[in-house]
């Protein structure tokens, strides 16, 4: 065969289960170039089979490149396994070893997985929730915030002689090498960029403050990312255009004139915010109650969840947040620092909240299986609503074809838990 299970093994207490493997090299090199395949669909990368190891490591560096193949040998041998060995899993199956460096070559060779095993765990008492809701309270401090939101509609960049000093928005052309490796994200031609520390990398700032319209420069600095690791930046830049923001004054006659066809002063016009504010918490009600029921359930669970599945959780958040502070143009260090955070405080944080979503999911699944419930169709079709919406029906072959319908089942079961807590929840 072209994997073959050779043991299997507790390991952390019975959290996890390690599986090793046997693997013929050409099965080996075809699931590696796989893996590479959709690495580089991910990036829009179109190039020939012969270079796409080498510009793939050349934009993303190597370790990226080699854990991913790793993780994907890793996944399509576990996930199978875990299947006909029957096991509840939470999450997809890890490499025990983050790299495998001769994935690409036609050699036999073995590895490590490690399958996450999904913990069973009692609740305190199975009666519905009873909770005390405090009524919720617009403040001074949320109106100011909705008014500048309100204002910075109108914010405009003026051009503005001398030189670049924080808070400006420049354009620039910029080529950018972090570790020696292009940083795409602060790389380009007519850049537009606002020159903050909160946006950007310690040390640009410091660095482009004082140049002028029509200047090059070239610097490095270093930076530690979140990861702890240092970043050696090298930065070539060359300042097109140069702006300052500048937002209006709230007067008056800006509110008749511009915010307001009702208002005709700043006064009614932060009583009309206040109101609307009010309503949003209003509608945001049901959301905030699911809240509380869910928390108030999840205290009920009793036991300890093991660390490896709360580390498991937290890494998983911090690389969905890294992917969303990317796709906002920020890198993980920056969002951080808009927290106002350092660097442990977010990991503590992170941590903290992946306990506390193990611990409501856990006992959601507890819930479930006191109540001997069970899934129908209708179950599975809103959990793939709920995983992929607008795009169920390829979801549903995507999990199906790679024995990952767990994923589906463990959300469809605390979904359908969660539709009973909120059916017998007492509010008052």
């Amino acid at each position: 065969m072209a994997i073959t299970l050779i043991s299997t093994r507790e390991v952390q207490d019975g959290a996890k289960v390690r599986m090793r493997f046997s693997i013929t090299g050409a099965h080996k090199q075809s699931l590696a170039t796989e893996a590479l395949h959709g690495l580089a669909q991910e990036r829009g990368l179109r190039v020939s089979d012969e270079k796409l190891y080498d510009e793939l490591v050349k934009q993303l560096g190597l370790s990226t490149v080699e854990e991913r193949m790793a993780s994907y040998i890793a996944l399509r041998a576990g996930l199978p396994e875990a299947r006909r060995q029957n096991l509840a899993i939470l999450f997809n199956p890890e490499p025990v070893k983050p790299t495998m460096p001769d994935a690409l070559k036609k050699t036999d060779d073995t590895f490590e997985v490690d399958v996450f095993v999904h913990p069973r765990f009692e609740l305190s008492s199975y009666e519905p929730v009873y909770l005390h809701e405090p009524p919720a309270q617009v403040t001074e401090e949320a109106v100011n915030a909705q008014i500048m939101r309100e204002m910075n509609r109108f914010a405009t960049y003026e051009v503005s002689d001398g030189p670049v000093a924080e808070g400006d928005c420049v354009q620039v052309n910029m080529s950018t090498l972090a570790n020696g490796v292009p940083e795409m994200s602060l790389s380009g031609d007519e850049l537009a960029i606002v020159l903050s520390r909160e946006l950007m990398p310690e040390g640009f700032v410091a660095a482009v403050e004082g140049m002028n319209v029509g200047d090059h420069k070239e610097f490095q600095f270093t930076n530690k990312e979140s990861n702890q690791n240092l970043v050696h930046y090298s930065v070539a830049i060359d300042v097109l255009d140069k702006r300052r923001r500048i937002v209006p004054e709230l007067t008056d006659e800006f509110v008749a004139a511009r915010l307001s066809q009702e208002d005709k002063t700043v006064e009614q016009f932060r009583n009309r915010v206040r109101v609307y504010l009010q309503g949003q918490i209003s509608e945001g009600d049901s959301a905030r109650r699911e809240e509380l029921a869910d928390a108030e359930l999840g205290r009920r669970l009793r036991g300890a969840i093991p660390d490896a599945l709360i580390e498991r959780t937290a890494a998983d958040m911090l690389e969905s947040i890294r992917a969303n502070s990317a796709a906002q143009g920020l890198t993980l260090s920056q969002f951080i620092e808009l927290q106002g955070m350092n660097e442990k405080q977010f990991q503590m944080t992170v941590m903290m909240q992946a306990r506390e979503s193990l611990r409501q999911g856990l006992a959601l699944d507890a819930l479930f299986e006191h109540l001997d419930m069970q899934l129908d169709k209708a179950d599975f079709d809103r959990a793939l609503t709920e995983l992929a919406p607008g795009a169920e029906d390829e979801a549903r072959k995507n999990f199906q074809a790679n024995d990952a319908w767990f994923i589906v089942r463990n959300m469809a079961v605390r979904l359908k838990a969660h539709d009973w807590l909120m059916r017998t929840a007492v509010f008052a």
